[in-house]
């Protein structure tokens, strides 16, 4: 599972890498705003060890939102900060994107709190159709 993630973020890397010729850090921002949001959404309170309260969506819902949500902050990002700079140099773009990791880090952080995060067992939470089996 995590090499899968590794090479998700990977061909992430090289296709922006290649297409806009400057090496993005905003990619971990937004997968940081999208697993808060999920986290944040399947549990309404509690810290990293307690998890209470019913969630406000279903778990595949609360994907879809998290996504949403994190597309939303790519499009804003790429409109207001990195479109102005198409042909800024690669450093300018370079810093840019970074300071783009700092402000959804520093804004998340400021929603969310310091703590880790625990998100409550979700198995038999998906529609079985999304996994193409008749039942988990």
């Amino acid at each position: 599972m995590v090499g899968s993630v590794y090479g998700v973020l990977a061909v992430t890397q090289t296709l922006m890498f290649r297409t806009a010729g400057v090496l993005s850090f905003a990619h971990g921002g937004f997968a940081l705003i999208g697993a808060y949001t999920y986290a944040g959404l399947s549990c309404r309170s509690g810290g990293s060890r307690l998890c209470a309260g019913e969630p406000l969506l279903r778990p595949w819902q609360n994907a879809a939102v998290a996504v949403a949500l994190a597309t939303l902050a790519a499009l804003a990002i790429e409109r207001l900060v990195m479109r102005p700079l198409q042909s800024a140099s690669a450093t300018h773009k370079l810093v840019a994107s970074a300071g783009a990791l700092a402000l959804c880090s520093g804004i998340m952080l400021q929603i969310n709190g310091p703590e880790a995060r625990m998100i409550p067992n979700a198995a038999g939470s998906y529609p079985p159709a999304l996994f193409g089996c008749s039942a988990l």
